[in-house]
């Protein structure tokens, strides 16, 4: 190890050294200044046996416990600092003790929050990461042939079709896994997928990719021939090098077995169902506890399932070989694996679960050739934030989309003529066009992610639109609502009141309107959409799309609250952008210690108006993503 790192590793350890201490200061501040105020107002709602929006304050007993719940001061501190909290019909703080919160908050929490990486622990393989990572080894997909309407069938994957889904972790992303272990259902399945792999590789079409590990084939399997595949397949199955008395002893097996082929076939499914295969980082080289750099084929593996969702191709494991060295090589290399097709899985999972984009394939209707162009329209888009590096928050507002023919009515009819007809097969009489890039000009009601027909799709109505866009692009998490909460009410013989009136008189509960303060001018900006994500034209009654945040700032209609949202809001929408993707990268839930790397991140990315090809770069060499401890065995 050189001097510099050494240096950074010491400084590092001594910082965890401090984090009892910082706790135990934690604490002490906690019990005298913010304790006393939340049992004065807080208690009652959130603390025993009456627990609101699953907020126990109750159960904060220790520095640990402070430390592990930032999540919780977070939001407690904003909602002090918006006066959104307690109700308005109970007893307030004084702008004294809200002063001591906030205080509390910045010097005795956030200031002796020492920076430090995440535990280390091997997680399983997400089915996506498998399915890819198996595909990589083979040379070609598991798929089975299934029909999807009655004039068509298609390939869809085997691993889709048969494995039963990844639950999302603590970081609400499905890679997650650390917490959730094989299940013997789950093994089983894993164990059908490998033979069935395993044989189709031995089958007479797949001799090239067969091949491309034995050499030439002239008649039957041979030693030399199972060796060679061996030597090539088992470093790639478990990303790393492998020692060579561990080879040997593999190939003794097979100079022992009767049928070389039978006993290559059992050799690599004891490879596949390994947790050297199927755990990602089992075989990490670690010191005895405390934090470390991790190996480079730790990092080459962490860096190939951020992006790819994918093993290590050879250029990245040959880059590990070397070593990475500089921040320069790091940075190499994931710009090489941004230009990849491969690093289309960012938008096809990351994106896809970030936003919640799965849920549009459940309201577009049968229709097969309608339904995937909207539902492919918000991941062509993300994938080209993507792979061109384009800024952050033209994820708000950009000119560029995708359409097909098909969706031209959701367009202005000056950009009818961007989207291209397609020459249909004779006798087809509907058939689907693939979405073509276009640069909007006159359709000024579209750009970007929010107006997109999948998206208003999937969000019907004001509250599920304005729930979204602040839980998913402003990373503001709300308590769960009540239970007994009211519908909307009709309009009484007589009255001609539209809805956002009516459900002004629904929101008149002080408990309710802390979070409808913050939803309602979101969602009732997008009032001006149909729920099948057609614009609302010539409407009878004018349409109020305007609203105020609850710091005060008003705007109009949609281009007004675009406008706030890249501007006075933009830190905000740029953090949240910076931990979703770091915490996707580091396939965990980010704690306090995350603090410092999120804000540094985050203050770079505004300053420079940084785009996703420069933050996946930032994060890929950040400490939590080059880092990790081990902890001492208890």
């Amino acid at each position: 190890m050189n001097k510099p790192t050494s240096l950074f590793l010491v400084s590092i350890y001594l910082g965890v050294m401090a984090a009892g201490a910082s706790e135990r200061a934690m604490y002490a501040g906690f019990d005298k200044t913010l304790k006393p105020v939340l049992l004065k107002y807080c208690i009652d709602c959130h603390g025993g046996e009456k627990v609101k929006g699953k907020v126990d304050f109750t159960k904060i007993k220790s520095g640990k416990d402070v430390a592990d719940a930032f999540e919780l001061w977070e939001k407690v501190s904003e909602v002090i600092r918006h006066q959104d909290m307690p109700p308005e019909d109970e007893e307030q703080p004084t702008d004294a003790q809200r002063g001591l919160i906030q205080q509390w908050y910045e010097k005795d929490f956030i200031a002796r929050v020492e920076p430090r990486p995440g535990v280390f622990k091997p997680r399983r393989l997400s089915a996506v990461e498998f399915e890819n990572t198996l595909a990589s080894l083979l040379g070609f997909k598991m798929v089975v042939t299934v029909a999807y309407a009655e004039e068509s069938e298609i390939e869809s994957s085997l691993i889709e079709k048969i494995f039963p889904p990844d639950p999302p972790g603590g970081s609400r992303f499905k890679n997650d896994t650390r917490n959730t272990p094989l299940s013997p259902v789950q093994w089983e399945k894993y164990g059908q997928v490998v033979d069935a792999g395993i044989a189709e590789l031995f089958s007479q079409s797949r001799r090239q990719q067969l091949e491309a590990y034995t050499g030439p084939i002239r008649d039957t399997l041979e030693l030399d021939h199972a060796t060679r595949l061996l030597k090539g397949f088992l470093p790639r199955a478990y990303r790393r090098p492998v020692e060579e008395p561990v080879l040997d002893a593999v190939v003794k097996n097979l100079k022992r077995a009767k049928d070389i082929e039978q006993a290559l076939r059992f050799e690599m499914k004891v490879a596949l169902m390994s947790p050297k295969f199927l755990y990602r980082g089992f075989l990490m080289q670690t010191q005895e506890h405390g934090p470390q750099v991790v190996d480079f084929y730790e990092l080459a593996e962490r860096l190939s399932y951020f992006i790819w969702a994918d093993m290590p191709d050879t250029a990245l494991m040959d880059a590990a070989d070397g070593g990475f060295k500089t921040n320069e090589r790091i940075h190499e290399q994931v710009t090489r694996m941004l230009a990849s097709p491969k690093a289309r899985m960012l938008a096809d999972v990351f994106a896809n679960e970030w936003l919640t984009l799965g849920e549009i394939d459940k309201v577009t209707g049968r229709n097969p050739v309608h339904k995937k162009g909207i539902t492919d329209q918000p991941l062509e888009f993300m994938h080209y934030l993507f792979s061109e590096n384009r800024p952050l928050l033209e994820l708000i507002d950009s000119r560029v989309t995708f359409a097909n023919p098909q969706m031209r009515r959701f367009y202005e009819r000056e950009d009818h003529s961007k989207i291209q007809n397609v020459a249909r097969a004779s006798g087809v009489e509907n058939a689907y066009v693939p979405l073509q890039r276009i640069t909007l000009e006159d359709s000024r009601v579209r750009g970007g992610i929010l107006t997109m027909p999948g998206i208003l799709m999937m969000n019907k109505g004001p509250v599920t639109r304005g729930h979204w866009m602040l839980e998913r692009i402003m990373g503001v998490h709300l308590p769960e609502p009540p239970d007994d909460i009211k519908p909307v009410p009709n309009n009484k013989n007589g009255q001609k009141l539209s809805f956002r009136e009516r459900f002004a008189v629904h929101r008149d509960n002080a408990s309710c309107a802390v979070c409808h303060d913050r939803i309602d001018p979101l969602g009732f900006a997008l009032d001006g959409y149909r729920s099948n994500g057609d614009l609302i034209r010539n409407s009878k009654d004018p349409i109020d799309t305007s609203g105020q945040f609850p710091s005060g700032e008003s705007f109009k209609d949609l281009a007004g609250l675009k406008k706030i949202l890249i501007t006075s809001q933009r830190r905000v929408i740029i953090r949240n952008i910076v931990e979703r993707m770091l915490s996707y990268g580091l396939a965990r839930k980010l704690t306090v210690y995350d603090r410092s790397t999120i804000e540094g991140i985050t203050d770079e990315m505004e300053q420079t108006n940084g785009g996703y090809g420069d933050l996946i770069r930032m994060i890929s060499v950040s400490m939590p993503f080059t880092m990790t401890i081990k902890e001492e065995a208890s």
